[in-house]
């Protein structure tokens, strides 16, 4: 029987995979042809990849971890409308809270830095007050290349330690259950995982 953690992870898939084919695409289409109309899509593809992310992750942590390790205070701070980065800040957070990891994400580290600096190309591309508005320059564009690899670094990085601190929490359980040391540690089996 499917779980409601199957089809959100189903979505994920869909979700992840249809909007990085369209960040990949543009980047194709700009290094064939570069004009603006390619720019501004790939900064709107980049955020709309960004945005999907972070609602997914605030749906996933929700229907997991709420009611439980997630308080009424942290679910409706998940459903709040507040902007793209500090959205995805409090996605990653508490995703990442919720399973015993830390968020990767630091206010005013040079990764919140850069997705602040290619929020403002994104808002203004999107909110135009004048023609120049819309012109992505090569500092914008280096800019949006950089948010794009920053944020897949921090989403993957975002995974793998909420996964480790699960396989621990795992560990922890069945170390408890058996009353006994395990043969093999989650540890070293999750090493021998990333090593294929």
């Amino acid at each position: 029987m499917e779980t409601e953690e199957d089809r959100l992870f189903q979505e994920w898939d869909v979700l992840y995979e249809a909007l990085n084919a369209d960040v990949t695409t543009l980047e194709r289409l700009i290094e064939a042809e570069d004009c603006n109309l390619w720019r501004r899509s790939y900064c709107r593809a980049i955020f709309a990849l960004i945005e999907a992310t972070a609602e997914w992750m605030k749906r996933y942590t929700i229907c997991c971890y709420y009611p439980g390790e997630l308080g009424e205070k942290e679910k409706k701070e998940l459903e709040m409308r507040s902007g793209v980065l500090l959205g995805f800040f409090v996605a990653l957070d508490l995703f990442a809270d919720t399973s015993g990891a830390g968020t990767p994400l630091k206010k005013d580290s040079n990764e919140w830095i850069a997705l602040h600096t290619a929020t403002k190309v994104r808002n203004r591309i999107t909110h135009p007050k004048s023609p120049k508005d819309i012109d992505i320059s090569d500092d914008d564009l280096g800019q949006l290349q950089a948010t794009k690899a920053t944020f897949i670094s921090l989403v993957a990085k975002c995974l793998s330690d909420s996964g480790l601190a699960l396989l621990h929490q795992a560990d922890a359980l069945r170390c408890a259950s058996d009353s006994k040391k395990p043969k093999e540690s989650l540890d070293s089996i999750a090493e021998k995982g990333s090593s294929r």
